[in-house]
């Protein structure tokens, strides 16, 4: 008996062995091209989840959905592969809408340009998560390049894509576990990274000129904010909300305010900021601030009525240590702290309006 049980398996195995693979397709897309789909959407029309549809250099003025069903579809082009969901000056009824609508999961987009249109450059279905946008061009998108169509988009990543001139924002996702990183972001005229969601990640992005709303602005715990280069805000330059934030090494210029940060726990550490004109250059709040830590931060050139540290500690907890303010008109350090740790911090030319160095209540 043993022998038959192995002698079928081992024909099993065999079978297993020589029965062919199954290939996930590659679908070309050119308006010139002989074998190629003529448009984007009837590629996607014509693909299966998991394959992936290349898209040659050309000009192409339509609206793209990718239905659900399609888990894994690739769309991939070079830059010269433009998207353009506006009017082509040659249709009776111009495209309306928004460039990409993914329905789908763990769809990736790659390379192309998106311009100009009346809505999203990219949007994102209820739920659908794992996208990624992945060295995108963005050029004068009518609202937001990649939005949320409702919630739920978790692991949604928007990396290496250059953003340019949208009539909303740059990213405006809510979900869990988003990352935001390598972007180059300009003259948004509705903020810049918007994210709404837990484990955040927003990193070395570049952020000029960026109005009407935050240049990042993250609501949600465990957020990691490090190495963002950010100026020309009329607007606070990071604002978290949420508890276990991390903030590091961004250099911020030319803001409004430089960075908020209300919740427990907070770290925000080794930042560099000069030029602000508002309320305060650093502003961190926390009610539970065990293992909370203010330090390393250089504040610079501070404009009139604006504090440089503006901290509110509930609890014990919380360090401010080794930080530099160079030239503030008003306070160096307001501090409404119970318990915080302070120590080897730096104020030098400050209070021109006959304010103090340090302030302490608590």
């Amino acid at each position: 008996m043993k022998g038959k049980l192995f002698a079928r398996a081992a024909m099993l195995l065999a079978a297993l062995l020589i029965a062919p693979a199954s290939h996930a397709a590659t679908i070309c897309v050119s308006d010139t091209a002989a074998g190629c789909e003529g448009t984007i959407q009837d590629a996607v029309d014509a693909a299966s989840a998991g394959d992936t549809i290349s898209i040659r250099s050309g000009v192409y003025f339509e609206n793209v959905r990718v239905p659900a069903g399609l888990d894994g579809l690739r769309i991939v082009g070079p830059s010269t592969a433009i998207l353009d969901p506006g009017d082509d000056g040659v249709a009776a009824v111009p495209n309306a809408g928004d460039g990409l609508f993914i329905e789908s999961d763990n769809v990736e987009v790659q390379g192309i340009t998106i311009r100009n249109g009346d809505a999203n450059h990219i949007e994102l279905g209820d739920d659908v998560t794992g996208t990624l946008i992945n060295g995108v061009r963005s050029i004068n998108s009518d609202d937001d390049f990649v939005s949320s169509d409702v919630d739920g988009n978790d692991d949604t990543i928007v990396r290496n894509c250059a953003v340019h001139a949208p009539d909303g924002a740059a990213v405006d996702v809510d979900g869990d576990n988003v990352t935001v990183s390598g972007n180059h972001i300009a003259n948004t005229s509705d903020g810049g990274a918007d994210i709404d969601g837990d484990n955040a990640v927003v990193e070395r992005n570049v952020l000029i000129g960026i109005e009407n709303d935050d240049p990042i602005y993250v609501d949600g715990d465990n957020a990691e904010v490090v190495r963002n280069r950010i100026s020309a805000s009329d607007y606070t330059g990071i604002n978290v909300d949420g508890d276990n934030a991390m903030v590091k090494r961004n250099w911020i210029s030319g803001v409004y305010d430089g960075i908020e940060v209300d919740g427990d726990s907070p770290t925000v550490i080794r930042n560099t900021l000069t030029g602000v004109v508002g309320y305060e250059a650093v502003e961190v709040d926390c009610d539970v601030c065990t293992d909370g830590a203010v330090s390393w931060n250089r504040v610079m050139d501070v404009g009139d009525d604006t504090y440089a540290f503006d901290i509110g500690a509930d609890n014990a907890g919380l360090m401010i240590a080794n930080n530099l303010v160079w030239d503030v008109i008003d306070y160096g350090f307001y501090l409404d702290i119970e318990g915080a740790t302070v120590r080897h911090n730096r104020v030098v030319r400050a209070g021109g309006d006959e304010e103090d160095c340090f302030e302490i209540d608590g």
